[in-house]
């Protein structure tokens, strides 16, 4: 999940523990259901379990992880996305459960995250190293990107080195889909550390 990271608080409500720790536990008596939250979270699912009409599985963001619960519709519906380590923003009400003692999230949407990026994300910014240092130049950087256009995110070359540095935004005509294909040709490429997306707005920001 570490590549994403960066990402996580325009894709969903936040890190998990920033999340969790946000809320507050009902008081002794209260109906917990009352007082659950909606919010989205983003990371991996494991330890997917089925039993009966509920589906029970873990997301895990690296550094924290919480329950989820599913019933046999949502299940239905979301079966093709459900499957282990597989990277995930799920959407739902979140409360404390005390049979385990912890928080627990009824889902009610699952999306893949590489889909809900290519839906928020509106620039890319590469920073450009030389050929030598990278083994990128501008015709593999062409043909990296080539692929995934037309589409809405903006491109923008950061280049620095000893002497100078300078931005280059691309043309319209060289707006990509940030898919996750060409995230991993860009890690591969240029490290994960020498590309990010930027976002308009955060989720809920209006």
């Amino acid at each position: 999940f570490d590549q994403y990271r960066d990402d996580c608080p325009y894709i969903c409500s936040g890190p998990i523990t920033v999340v969790v720790g946000g809320l507050q536990k009902p008081a002794k008596g209260e109906d917990a259901w009352r007082n659950s939250k909606e919010v989205s979270l983003a990371g991996l699912l494991t330890d997917i379990r089925k039993r009966g009409n509920r589906v029970t599985m873990f997301l895990d963001d690296g550094l924290s992880r919480i329950e989820l619960t599913m019933f046999s519709e949502a299940f239905q519906e979301y079966r093709h996305l459900i499957e282990e380590h597989a990277l995930r923003v799920v959407s739902g009400k979140i409360r404390y459960d005390d049979f385990i003692g912890g928080w627990r999230l009824a889902v009610k949407d699952i999306k893949d995250i590489d889909r809900v990026i290519e839906q928020r994300a509106s620039h890319l910014t590469i920073h450009w190293l030389t050929a030598e240092a990278s083994g990128m130049d501008s015709d593999a950087l062409r043909e990296i990107l080539a692929p995934f256009r037309p589409g809405r995110c903006d491109v923008e070359l950061y280049y620095r080195n000893s002497d100078a540095q300078a931005r280059l935004p691309l043309g319209g005509d060289w707006r990509v889909r940030p898919s996750g294909e060409l995230r991993d040709k860009l890690a591969e490429t240029v490290g994960l550390h020498a590309f990010r997306f930027d976002y308009e707005k955060r989720p809920g920001s209006g």
